[in-house]
């Protein structure tokens, strides 16, 4: 093979690709080839020794290698790979480093420094990321990463109903969680109140379909099926039950399918959630829900000021005591013309909030009092809507309303408000709370108002540290829930302490959050934060 000067003087740019037929590169002035593999040629395709690989004995990197992982993000979606590196590192929070490395489509190798790093990230599993799972495995010196057999995930599975007797036995409790999938461990440490579930661990396998039910035999031979459920769980289908596709992107599952997964959903709506008492305190429901007979005329809904097919217009705000505030409200409101509202924080009592119901005209209510009395008024949560909607109310207690909304033209749906926790050590009641509101009904499911709890750092400006421990409370919660954040328009933070300088601070603690379809049906919807009117917290419109 003949030599050629141009490739003499590039070769360092110029990579040649042996058993090729040269083909001449359109529009070149030069006698530069570019080579295309063929088979007709009398080049060797390998060298006839293969070249002996010798592995390195270093300790060092031996202990790089026990020190890293191997990670698939289960889904055939395409994931943007600065945002999960990013997002992971940002919630591993390693203390002593961590290197990823994009090694293939969703694949990844993590490198730690500590094994304390490590070992915290499997004991805390299931990981997600946008809903998807996060299969982690450990490096095989002797195997490809990316040949690295990842196929399983462990999760906190709950067994409800279980017989009291039995329940700590060990073979019982073990034999279920290997009916499941493969049984890890079991948390005994609720078995002797009255718990409703049995909590077990096990490793979960993403090709098969979740397990709905587990089959008992009981004393006396006969057979018996308890419930299932799973926490935290990542993005699966309700019709195959596999985990990494939603329904519409079930292969196996029809028009006709999804359809009747819609009806039986529906037919399910009237079963009451029971929110625990140890969690929250629950008003009286004596003459709680109010509504007006409907009227006759003209059906169409506005939204905003003007006829929408969207036909809702949640938003929320602070009523301190006082006609002003009152005025000032109803002035907004006048020039929004929401279809409903949500207010928390309202310091009213259930009388008061009947007297802003009539003065906004309003037609149905749903107000739980305010705690205290005067100036030591708290709390207080309100639901108020219009005319056109018919609103039953599953639940509520001093933190939320949960509503189910029906409005002709629409499919049903849900909506729930939450007041979250206000002291530091009751921040965890938010996110008991949310998780204890997760049906498994498959609704149309919006969430929001002040959780009093962020998401990320960048949501805070000010005051003391962010506090990563409570974040993940909030981003376990919407996980175990299946919602998203919905994001928002305007400015970035929704509560400010309206002090100066340097002892200012401004959180984002409002926010609207929903489930995929919720955001199918309302495709298009967006949250918008509103000018601020002598409260501490913006109202929030949708």
């Amino acid at each position: 093979m003949e030599s050629n000067p141009a490739m003499e003087k590039s070769n360092t740019n110029m990579l040649i690709s042996l058993n090729q037929t040269p083909i001449q590169k359109e529009g070149s002035n030069n006698n530069l080839e570019i080579y295309q593999t063929t088979d007709n040629n009398t080049l060797n395709n390998s060298s006839e020794e293969a070249v002996e690989w010798i592995e390195g004995d270093e300790e060092e990197k031996e202990a790089r290698v026990e020190l890293g992982l191997v990670g698939k993000l289960w889904t055939d979606c395409t994931i943007n790979t600065n945002a999960f590196m990013s997002t992971i590192k940002n919630v591993w929070q390693p203390k002593h480093g961590l290197e990823i490395s994009n090694i293939g489509k969703n694949t990844y190798v993590f490198q730690f420094h500590h094994w304390r790093d490590k070992q915290r990230v499997l004991n805390d599993q299931p990981w997600h990321f946008d809903r998807h799972a996060l299969l982690p495995g450990e490096i095989d010196d002797n195997v490809k990463p990316l040949d690295v057999h990842l196929c399983e995930i462990p999760m906190w599975v709950r067994v409800y109903s279980l017989p009291f007797r039995g329940r700590l036995n060990t073979a019982n409790v073990e034999a279920i969680g290997n009916k499941i999938e493969r049984f890890v461990k079991f948390d005994n440490s609720g078995c002797m109140d009255i718990e409703k579930f049995v909590r077990i661990r096990t490793m979960i396998d993403v090709t098969k379909p979740l397990l709905q039910k587990v089959k008992v035999k009981m004393r006396g031979g006969y057979e018996e099926l308890f419930d299932v459920k799973y926490e935290k769980p990542p993005l699966f289908c309700f019709y195959c039950g596999k985990i990494g596709h939603g329904v519409k992107d079930c292969e196996g599952c029809g028009e006709e399918d999804e359809l009747n997964l819609k009806f039986e959903s529906e037919k399910c709506i009237q079963k009451i959630h029971e929110i625990p008492e140890q969690t929250v305190d629950h008003a009286p429901r004596e003459k709680q829900v109010t509504e007006n007979d409907h009227a006759d005329g003209d059906k169409e809904k506005v939204v905003d000021g003007h006829n929408s097919h969207s036909r809702f217009s949640p938003r929320n705000d602070v009523i301190p005591e006082g006609g002003a505030m009152l005025m000032r409200l109803g002035a907004l409101l006048s020039r929004k013309i929401p279809a409903w509202c949500f207010f928390q924080e309202t310091k009213l009592s259930q009388g008061e909030m009947e007297g802003v119901k009539n003065k906004l005209k309003f037609t149905g209510i749903l107000a739980v009092g305010c705690e205290g009395e005067g100036r030591k008024r708290s709390g207080g949560v309100a639901l108020l809507w219009g005319r056109y909607w018919d609103i039953s109310i599953p639940s509520y207690s001093l933190n939320h309303i949960d509503a189910l909304v029906k409005c002709e033209g629409w499919d049903l749906w849900r909506f729930t408000g939450e007041y979250g926790f206000l002291e530091n050590e009751n921040k965890h009641k938010t996110g008991t709370l949310l998780e204890s509101l997760a049906d498994d009904q498959h609704l149309p499911w919006l969430c929001g108002d002040d959780f009093n709890l962020m998401l990320c750092s960048t949501e805070k400006q000010g005051g003391a540290d962010f506090k990563y421990n409570e974040a993940a409370i909030f981003r376990d919660a919407l996980n175990f829930c299946n919602l998203v954040d919905l994001g928002f328009i305007g400015y970035q933070f929704t509560w400010n302490n309206n002090q100066g300088g340097v002892d200012n601070l401004q959180e984002r603690l409002d926010r609207f959050t929903a489930n995929d379809e919720w955001k199918e049906m309302f495709a298009g919807a967006f949250v918008t934060h509103l000018e601020k009117r002598k409260s501490d917290h913006l109202p929030l419109l949708l």
